[in-house]
């Protein structure tokens, strides 16, 4: 479990790796939604965790699934950037290639 502080909402908020998951009773697409890929940035991680947490209170019925992400586990804890590398950084050509 981690623990992602924002400022904005001066609110605290405990995750695992998958904040949520919506798995819909009729068939449809898989959606995938990453949030909290850079420590200091954690306000996707919160609304993440909201829409998971209203789709399943008002039981809409979803076509498909729905799975949201947390990236960067260590950073959100501590509210830094990034751990070793930044990953918006890691996108070279030649880590890209098939």
């Amino acid at each position: 479990m981690t623990k992602v502080y924002s400022k904005s909402l001066d609110q605290s908020l405990t995750i695992d790796r998958i904040i949520g998951k919506v798995k819909g009773k009729l068939p449809g697409p898989t959606l995938v939604f990453l949030a909290g890929i850079h420590g200091n940035e954690p306000s996707g991680v919160f609304a993440m965790n909201k829409v998971c947490e209203e789709l399943r209170s008002e039981h809409l019925e979803i076509k498909g699934n729905l799975f949201a992400i947390a990236g960067n586990l260590w950073a959100l804890e501590k509210g830094k950037r990034y751990h070793q590398e930044d990953l918006n950084r890691i996108w070279t050509s030649d880590k890209t290639q098939a």
